[in-house]
């Protein structure tokens, strides 16, 4: 297969990066979505890749989706989750992700935060009276521990918290972190609690009364996954009992919040809407992944950030 037999339809990647494929790979026709141009895939016989960047289709589009994806032989995500793509449209297709690439700078986000709130930094910012506190001996609990928990763990370790997580699989954990056996035996552990799970059928709505029910009194919750994982009106509740002593959010349901959600009606709730992963060369780290990609998909090479279809991750 040589680069001259294949198309990269792309939608929502931006000049930069067209310019950056086609700078390393000059024999690959290159396309913005478009109804002329999957026809064009389809008259030639090319192979079709579909790349999906930062301004995909709207949630719920499903005709959108089927124009970007459904002819494609490998569809390539640039975030780490593929939640917003119809799961039954990318049956039969090779998928990777981002999975990993972003994951430095949400650490050091949610060390941040933690950090921050420790040291009563975010109380100052409100202009009350800050209410300090020590990180050593202060626990940790990660749901879900991939790329972002492991990279988190590894930098917080540095202030001899105690760490616990609970995740799906059985491998083993890194960096001290103390695994149990379930949600319900973490939460009532965590002093912080920071949940970093994909979005899937099994992980949405999975933080709502009775886990807010379930947690340690003044617990300060970080969302780095998605916003659907938590519940939203349970965790106002929960704020209002003071369960929830702060929340980091960097993502909401709703997303946007609106101006006059009542999470903005809290002192306590810092919404930064998506900043986490981003930093200096964030662009250049997708398309060297994407790029990586391309030239195993060309050669018939193993690709990076394999995306598990029945585990919608």
């Amino acid at each position: 297969m040589t680069n001259e037999d294949s198309v990269l339809i792309s939608t929502g990647i931006g000049a930069w990066s067209i310019e950056a494929v086609s700078a390393r790979y000059p024999g690959v026709r290159i396309g913005e979505l478009s109804e002329h141009a999957a026809t064009a895939a389809a008259d030639t016989g090319a192979r079709r890749v579909a790349l999906i960047g930062p301004r995909p289709p709207a949630d719920g589009d499903r005709a959108a989706w089927e124009r970007v994806v459904l002819d494609a032989e490998w569809v390539h995500v640039t975030s780490a989750g593929i939640d917003a793509i119809p799961l039954d449209l990318l049956q039969g297709k090779v998928v990777t992700c981002g999975r990993g690439g972003g994951s430095g700078p949400i650490a050091e986000y949610v060390v941040a935060a933690l950090l921050s709130d420790w040291k009563g930094f975010t109380d100052i910012a409100a202009g009350v009276a800050p209410e300090t506190r020590v990180a050593a001996g202060s626990t940790v609990g990660f749901v879900g521990f991939g790329e972002i928990a492991r990279a988190t763990a590894a930098r917080l370790a540095a202030f001899d918290v105690d760490m616990v997580a609970v995740r799906r699989t059985g491998t083993e954990l890194e960096h001290g972190v103390r695994r149990v056996g379930s949600l319900e035996e973490l939460l009532p552990l965590a002093d912080a609690l920071v949940l970093a799970v994909p979005l899937t059928d099994q992980t949405r709505g999975m933080i709502g009364p009775a886990e807010f029910a379930a947690m340690s009194a003044g617990v300060h919750l970080v969302n780095v996954a998605r916003g659907p994982v938590v519940q939203t009106d349970a965790l106002i509740e929960a704020l209002h009992r003071g369960t929830v002593r702060r929340a980091t959010l960097d993502v909401t349901d709703p997303e946007p919040v609106p101006d006059e959600h009542p999470l903005k009606k809290f002192p306590q709730v810092t919404l930064t809407g998506r900043i986490a992963g981003n930093s200096p060369g964030v662009q250049e780290r997708i398309m060297r992944r994407f790029g990586h990609n391309l030239g195993a998909f060309l050669s018939g090479e193993p690709m990076q950030g394999a995306v598990d279809l029945a585990a919608g991750y």
